[in-house]
């Protein structure tokens, strides 16, 4: 009976907080719906169980997509820089969040050029490649999207497949 309970308090344990599974829920679709922006904007601003730096990273990222459907091209502007700016005070509460680091590099890899917002691809895709390992039992859901994202959208190196593949498989 006390082993039943001791694997499903683990179980428990390491599942994925509710709060955390709706803002990466809204995260995915935000730049195909609006609804799912502002969703996921209202979810970061309520959430109580999430860490900060990871609610902030996700505001941040809703603050940038929401620019997307707006009119304004100084409104969309200023809403990006709002939410760049967000997200970068994120990373500094926590630089080694593979959450808020993931963040960065999906929304850098997706961002405009013209926004110039894209300095922190190959340091945060690297780190991603070093680190994603220490999340493997931990956060599941979180280590098999930033896997699948490198290995389908990174631009990845043969050799970074290779070190992903084999780093992630220990």
């Amino acid at each position: 009976m006390i082993k039943l309970l001791s694997v499903a308090f683990l179980f428990l344990f390491l599942s994925v907080n509710p709060e955390l599974k709706k803002m990466r829920a809204f995260y995915v679709l935000m730049n195909q719906e609006e609804s799912a922006a502002k969703a996921l904007k209202l979810q970061a601003k309520s959430s109580t169980k999430v860490s900060a730096n990871i609610t902030a990273a996700y505001l941040a990222a809703a603050e940038m997509a929401l620019a997307k459907y707006m009119y304004n091209p100084l409104a969309k502007l200023s809403a990006f820089n709002v939410g760049k700016k967000g997200l970068e005070a994120a990373l500094s509460m926590d630089s080694s969040s593979i959450e808020v680091r993931y963040i960065r590099l999906t929304i850098q890899d997706n961002v405009p050029s013209i926004l110039g917002y894209s300095g922190n691809i190959k340091s945060d895709r690297r780190f991603l490649i070093q680190h994603l390992k220490e999340v493997k039992t931990s956060d599941a859901e979180l280590y098999s999207s930033v896997q699948q994202y490198l290995l389908k959208r990174g631009k990845l190196s043969e050799q970074e497949k290779r070190e992903l593949t084999s780093s992630t498989t220990k």
